[in-house]
């Protein structure tokens, strides 16, 4: 569950956060992502993130900062 500021009436953001669930998905062959939120009242399911590149965990290393170089944008 996630907590998401949602636009109420003239374009103003409402006084309470709606609870949404949420999902992430990784393709470790493809190394790409896709966040999904699901909007219950509206039936409706919401591309918030995807992307590519994806760090698998043993592969981090927290002491260096972190540039791709696996040729993802050619």
């Amino acid at each position: 569950m996630q907590f998401t500021k949602v636009k109420g009436p003239n374009n103003t953001y409402r006084d309470h956060p709606e609870m949404l669930v949420s999902a992430y998905y990784i393709n470790q062959v493809t190394r790409t992502y896709t966040l999904l939120e699901y909007h219950p009242k509206y039936l409706v399911y919401c591309v918030t993130s995807w992307g590519t590149d994806v760090l698998l965990t043993d592969e981090i290393d927290p002491n260096t900062y972190y540039r791709p170089d696996r040729g993802v944008f050619q």
